[in-house]
């Protein structure tokens, strides 16, 4: 894929595309590992890229995690790490759709792992609002329990971020809460402690 000017980089990637569509349901285990890591290495190499490359690239990216979410699950980080750095790079919006499939389909306690990683470093200029609703999306998968068990790591980061000068970050992390509570009811009460009263009465 990294060889030729960029029109027999698009065709490469035109024939990626085609080969994964025609390898759909002839799909096993044995094919997947044999590629996986050429392909995704390959794609994501191309989201450094200008467009068109680099928005064929994506919409491949796009297509693997519909169809073959679990089949990246090993490389799950990297995958959203790289996602989340072509969107805070271009503001690409192809980039933050990929991020949102993933959050669709790939595996809820694996990725929250990573998110939870990346939520330290929250940014209200580029990808911090982002991460957040992201987040929001994801608990919704997840079990009451194993949210109650993670909710403790991650707290003090989205409590930062509630005290965030950014308005549109605030108002992420408000709705984050808003939705947890949604989720765990009278069993999010004691975590609200962490909040200011006026940040509490924003959330009734």
């Amino acid at each position: 894929l990294s060889l030729g000017d960029q029109e027999e980089q698009l065709t490469a990637l035109d024939r990626v595309r085609s080969w994964l569509l025609d390898q759909e349901r002839r799909f096993t285990t044995k094919l997947w590992s044999t590629w996986l890591s050429q392909i995704l290495a390959g794609v994501m190499d191309k989201f450094r890229d200008k467009d068109p490359i680099r928005e064929k690239s994506l919409n491949i990216m796009s297509l693997l995690i519909q169809k073959h979410a679990n089949g990246i699950s090993d490389m799950l980080e990297i995958v959203f790490q790289r996602l989340l750095q072509c969107f805070r790079d271009n503001n690409d919006q192809l980039a933050s759709n990929c991020l949102h499939q993933l959050v669709q389909h790939a595996d809820p306690g694996r990725l929250l792992v990573v998110l939870v990683r990346l939520l330290s470093v929250v940014d209200s200029e580029t990808s911090g609002p982002l991460l957040i609703k992201l987040l929001t999306e994801l608990i919704k998968r997840l079990g009451t329990q194993a949210l109650l068990e993670t909710l403790p790591v991650y707290l003090p980061q989205l409590v930062e971020a509630f005290n965030n000068p950014d308005a549109r970050l605030r108002r992420m992390v408000m709705l984050c809460f808003v939705e947890h509570y949604r989720i765990l009811g009278n069993q999010m009460v004691p975590y609200l402690n962490a909040l200011t009263k006026a940040q509490q009465k924003l959330l009734n």
